[in-house]
């Protein structure tokens, strides 16, 4: 079964260095992993269907209410405050 992570955050919150990050990790214990930069899905279903054998497949979106999860999925949001 696939591990689907949805990331969500403004422009210029990390979600990119999120994923990379976290497809890096995956990927050194052997699962391959789909929607890390310069692939960016925004759909769930257009990502598995680009990836069916994806072990993990990441999402990224600007609004936590465009997030269409389902259950089994994890849904990852950065919240950036503003600096003094």
């Amino acid at each position: 079964m696939t591990q689907v992570f949805h990331v969500v955050g403004v422009q210029g919150s990390g979600k990119s260095t999120v994923i990379r990050l976290m497809a890096e990790g995956f990927a050194a214990a052997g699962r391959k992993c789909a929607g890390a930069d310069p692939e960016i899905f925004e759909d769930r279903a257009g990502a598995l269907a680009a990836h069916p054998d994806a072990d993990v497949v990441f999402i990224e979106a600007l609004r936590l209410e465009s997030v269409k999860a389902e259950r089994g999925d994890t849904v990852i949001q950065i919240m950036v405050t503003p600096g003094r």
